[in-house]
């Protein structure tokens, strides 16, 4: 292959936009924001991490119609919330959140679980 030659091909291709790769993008941010403020509406004491993440992945494809996602979920919480690779098959979404407990998802803002699943 010719790198001196792809590269800046490749490398545009990235730079500009048609109008319909912009709406396509447009609209799958909008399905991210959408199941983001999904998961932290249905978050709670007791709540497993998985669970944040099958919220997620559920709301992108059953609302949005996004079957595969761009990155892997992460809804880390405790002391793994500061992590931004956790969450993947060597490390999977698999604690439980406590009471009072920090928890992020998918490098949003964080949010703290009180008693009764109320985040603030």
């Amino acid at each position: 292959m010719e790198d001196a030659l792809l590269f800046p091909a490749i490398t545009s291709l990235r730079v500009f936009k048609t109008e319909k790769e912009k709406a396509v993008l447009r609209y799958i941010a909008a399905v991210s924001s959408e199941a983001h403020i999904a998961v932290m509406q249905h978050a709670g004491v007791g709540m497993r991490e998985s669970q944040l993440e099958s919220t997620f992945r559920h709301w992108c494809y059953y609302y949005g119609g996004a079957r595969f996602l761009s990155y892997t979920c992460i809804c880390a919480s405790g002391d793994k919330g500061s992590f931004l690779h956790y969450g993947h098959a060597g490390e999977p979404n698999k604690k439980t959140i406590k009471d009072g407990e920090w928890w992020s998802k998918c490098v949003t803002r964080p949010s703290r679980t009180v008693s009764g699943g109320r985040n603030v």
